[in-house]
């Protein structure tokens, strides 16, 4: 020896996964998968974005539809500011329709288009908890028509957020866990219905 020992280390030790579970391990370790990745180059982008553009406004005004319908039917028995927290809620769903007007959307930059597609699953799941976690608040201060109203607004909500975007596969399952978790819990610990 001259002095720089070499250390060595035991060659590490691999599991051996069956190819299935292997494909599924590493689909998860890359993002869920492939078939729930975003793909890229820009006219997959474009035509992506113009699809959304026809959609996403009436997806949004169901929103604003629903929070308007729940504000007008709780006012006397729920607090204001849980109400004000609802038109609030309505204000930011109808920007969004807006923004999503497909005129508006066929005038942005490539490089636009591409990160609103980049964060619409966090935008839906963020507002869709919102708009759950609003509901659920409201839920307490009705009486049995208005609790009825409620659990069927949420599930008109749930089904047309899903199913508007069931081709963007990231955003529909950021809606179904957002929706369904928090809803689940929530009338199993009150056990109703």
């Amino acid at each position: 020896m001259d002095g720089n020992p070499i250390i060595t280390t035991p060659p590490a030790r691999t599991l051996r996964l069956p190819g299935w579970l292997r494909r599924v391990a590493q689909g998860l370790s890359t993002g869920t998968g492939r078939a729930w990745t975003q793909r890229r180059g820009d006219d997959f982008t474009r035509a992506y974005v113009e699809s959304l553009s026809q959609r996403m406004p009436l997806l949004y005004l169901v929103v604003v539809f629903d929070l308007a319908l729940l504000v007008a039917r709780f006012r006397d028995s729920a607090p204001p500011m849980l109400l004000a927290a609802g038109l609030g809620l309505a204000c930011y769903a109808f920007a969004r329709a807006l923004y999503w007007l497909p005129r508006r959307v066929a005038r942005r930059a490539i490089e636009r288009q591409r990160a609103d597609l980049d964060s619409m699953a966090l935008k839906a799941a963020i507002s869709g908890l919102a708009f759950v976690g609003w509901t659920l608040a409201l839920y307490g201060h009705g009486n049995a028509d208005q609790r009825a109203l409620a659990q069927f607004v949420l599930a008109v909500t749930m089904f047309t957020g899903i199913l508007g975007v069931g081709h963007a596969p990231r955003t529909s399952l950021a809606l179904a866990l957002v929706y369904s978790l928090p809803a689940t819990a929530f009338f199993t610990w009150i056990g109703d219905p």
